[in-house]
């Protein structure tokens, strides 16, 4: 997740347009919008779910947490962060998002 957001970082306006997006999908009748953001949160949870269970079982995670809610977890740690580094730009984006390594590590 923190190499994805550095790279968002790297094409000027895209985390402004994703994060507007993303609020105009939450408009009641946002139609298109809402469906795709909706099943786009759900493939990205569902794959960082799938490859913390697969780092699970290979210990580079650790046992005790509920892959599915640590997904949720850090893909909101993400998109909020992203925000308010457009807000704040001297955010250290990276090495706070690198803290979940250091929070999942065995």
């Amino acid at each position: 997740m923190a190499n994805a957001a550095l790279s968002n970082l790297k094409v000027p306006g895209l985390v402004q347009l994703y994060s507007t997006l993303v609020a105009t999908a939450l408009e009641v009748d946002s139609g298109p919008a809402k469906e795709y953001f909706t099943a786009r949160f759900e493939r990205v949870r569902d794959n960082l779910e799938r490859k913390l269970r697969e780092d699970q079982e290979t210990g580079l995670v650790r046992s005790d947490i509920d892959p599915a809610r640590t997904a949720a977890l850090v893909i909101a740690a993400s998109d909020g962060l992203q925000i308010q580094w457009l807000l704040e730009p001297s955010i250290a984006l990276q090495e706070t998002l690198e803290t979940f390594a250091v929070l999942l590590a065995p």
